[in-house]
């Protein structure tokens, strides 16, 4: 098959000669590679896009292969992978793709010279122990994931900095504070400005950790800090303005978020602490919120909050059917955890019930009855004062 330019095998091994194998070969996807190096005989002078996931790799060749039509090398999941060759056989490469490669300990050096490199992942890539100084030469470099590089004892800051195109970082669970003990503030303010995607899940980062501003990433429109252990919202974060989607997803200990950005998207689901979220400025607007096991938030601007029964008004008492509080059992009220949340003011209409106060359902309890004073009522913010 001379002509054939596309090919997708899995879990195949294949006898024989590969000296006449698909010469023109373009794009080669081949799923559990069997052998443990690709053989020099395979003609591969003509591809562009190589994929061996889930390959028997220990190296990619024996001896000097050059293949100067090669963009995209994705070599995931080869978990015997131990070292990649000179990265001199493929210089026009765009696309490197080392994702769970987990016995892999080194990166060449000569990666540094691959002056049209744009995506770099070597995610879960967990026993490398640093990276080479010389990819502070990857001036192309638009895209950096070493999330789950655990073991990871060396990262150079100034290697980060001048990657002046760097436009997505994921650094998840990177263990920052180890790294840089003392400096994780500093750090975090000198990353490149062309930031538009951070992602620092799990990193260990306390509310001392983060920088007093984030001036430097001005354009910054996606930020994931979840899973650290912060209490508070972090000042640098109140002036990242241009915000489209910022994720607090199992902060544990975060208890309240005062003054933050108007942004379309927030995610704070798991955030058990958290009681308080209020905004710098309310634009008004639905916002997409991911929420889920917030038991503790008692206030979010301009969608509710939960007062003690004693501060409303006794109209507003009457109206809800709630005048004999002394003699009714326990009330259970359902917060309006929703991405479309009806912000509409309590009427006495049918035409819009208020979606902030959910039915109110009684609970009848054998000899408990709660004191008039600990009963709570879950109503739209607006409509109270002080």
């Amino acid at each position: 098959m001379h002509e054939l330019k596309l090919l997708h095998l899995s879990h195949v091994q294949l006898d024989g000669s590969y000296a006449e194998f698909c010469t023109r070969l373009r794009w080669l996807c081949w799923n559990k590679f069997p052998l443990d190096s690709i053989p020099t005989d395979f003609p591969l002078g003509s591809l562009v896009v190589l994929e061996m996931q889930y390959s028997g790799l220990r190296q990619v060749f024996k001896g000097t292969k050059r293949l100067s039509s090669l963009k995209i090398l994705d070599l995931s999941h080869s978990h015997s992978l131990t070292e990649i060759t000179d990265f001199s056989f493929c210089p026009n490469l765009e696309k490197l793709i080392l994702v769970d490669c987990e016995r892999l300990v080194d990166v060449n050096e000569s990666i540094g010279n691959l002056e049209r490199l744009v995506y770099l992942s070597m995610k879960d890539c967990k026993n490398i122990r640093m990276l080479p100084e010389n990819m502070i030469m990857l001036k192309s470099l638009e895209t950096l994931i070493i999330s789950g590089c655990t073991n990871l004892n060396e990262l150079s800051v100034e290697m980060l900095r001048n990657m002046e195109f760097l436009k997505v970082l994921e650094m998840d669970e990177i263990p920052i504070t180890q790294l840089w003990r003392g400096r994780s503030s500093c750090i975090l303010s000198s990353l490149p400005c062309s930031l538009v995607d951070l992602s620092v899940r799990g990193c260990n980062l306390s509310d001392d950790d983060f920088p007093r501003d984030f001036s430097n990433l001005s354009s910054l429109r996606r930020l994931n800090v979840g899973n650290n252990p912060i209490c508070v919202l972090p000042n640098c974060i109140q002036g990242l303005t241009r915000l489209d989607d910022l994720s607090f997803r199992e902060c544990t200990r975060l208890k309240s978020l005062v003054g933050l950005p108007n942004l379309p998207h927030l995610t704070i689901s798991g955030c058990i602490s958290l009681e308080k979220i209020t905004y710098q400025y309310f634009q008004g607007g639905l916002h997409a919120t991911c929420v889920g096991d917030n038991r503790n938030l008692v206030e979010w601007e301009d969608t509710f909050k939960v007062e003690p029964i004693g501060r409303v008004d006794v109209d507003m008492i009457n109206l809800l059917g709630l005048c004999n509080l002394e003699s009714m059992a326990t009330i259970r009220m359902h917060k309006p955890f929703s991405s479309a949340i009806d912000r509409s003011p309590v009427q006495g209409k049918e035409q819009n019930k208020p979606t902030a106060i959910q039915t109110a359902q009684t609970k009848n309890r054998a000899k408990t009855t709660k004191p008039q004073q600990e009963l709570k009522l879950l109503t739209p913010k607006q409509n109270f004062k002080g």
